[in-house]
């Protein structure tokens, strides 16, 4: 019973990718479907990955949980990830 409760909590992890596009960032969620969508425009766009900001924009638009606190890994210059969960 417990590995088909450990499975269904796992089909609800996702992976969370900031990525520096030009002149701005964005988020895409890798999960049962692919997500890609803008976190800052260009004039706003910081160098350091605005992770505070896909963190809301996450959970209010797609219902998909970064933790507070979470760790950000830096896959290449400009490609942040973490995992995250759908609610």
């Amino acid at each position: 019973m417990s590995t088909i409760t450990s499975a269904a909590a796992a089909a609800k992890l996702v992976t969370v990718r900031l990525a520096l596009a030009p002149g701005q960032w964005d988020a895409e969620i890798h999960g049962l479907q692919r997500t890609r969508f803008p976190v800052c425009s260009r004039d706003e766009a910081p160098v350091e990955p605005p992770t505070d900001t896909a963190a809301t924009l996450l959970l209010n638009m797609y219902g998909v949980l970064v933790t507070e606190g979470a760790i950000w890994t830096c896959r290449a210059p400009g490609v942040w990830e973490t995992c995250a969960r759908r609610i």
